[in-house]
């Protein structure tokens, strides 16, 4: 797939990239209705310890509590307008994009987990949405308060961290996939 840069990017939604970006996605709690938007909130005054990152947020997913999530996202980039944006839905190629120019991803969606550590990027996941997966070493996991979440944004920038980043292997990426499921079809008669 081929994707957009960041100047495509910038030009599409609106917005101009800065020295530090991240791409944002908080999803509701399953299990855990309660602790959602709290959750949120908690991430969302992390987050405002780095005025020099753009933030850009896409919207949660439509589980219960996501409304009450994105509520809460666009009250916050309302009055952040200068480094936050919100953008409802973005598709898999923008999506992709996204990634492919930001510094980390943040949240709790599955996609920083399964697609983050294809580029590159570190992913700090934000609580229990995601227990139990099997993750690449470019995933901190961190608890959904302030201070923990402010630790593990630091620590993504930190040196060591970097170089770990570029000896990450992505656990769900093998070459030749749909080659191999091709072969396994054909051998069952799926035809």
């Amino acid at each position: 797939m081929k994707f957009l840069n960041k100047k495509e990017l910038q030009k599409k939604f609106r917005l101009k990239f800065l020295n530090r970006n991240a791409l944002i996605t908080y999803h509701p709690e399953i299990t855990e209705h309660n602790s959602s938007v709290k959750g949120i909130k908690e991430l969302l005054l992390a987050l405002k310890k780095f005025s020099g990152t753009l933030k850009i947020f896409t919207a949660a997913n439509s589980d219960e509590g996501g409304k009450k999530i994105n509520q809460i996202i666009k009250r916050f980039v309302k009055f952040k307008k200068n480094n936050s944006i919100f953008l409802p839905s973005v598709g898999s190629r923008n999506y992709l994009s996204f990634l492919n120019n930001v510094d980390f991803v943040i949240g709790n969606s599955s996609s920083g987990i399964s697609e983050a550590p294809s580029f590159g990027i570190g992913t700090i996941n934000i609580g229990n949405r995601q227990k139990g997966r099997l993750m690449a070493s470019s995933v901190l996991n961190t608890k959904a308060n302030k201070t923990s979440i402010v630790k593990t944004i630091n620590k993504i920038y930190e040196k060591s961290f970097k170089q770990k980043l570029k000896k990450t292997i992505n656990p769900y990426e093998k070459k030749n996939t749909l080659k191999k499921i091709i072969k396994i079809l054909n051998k069952k008669n799926f035809k």
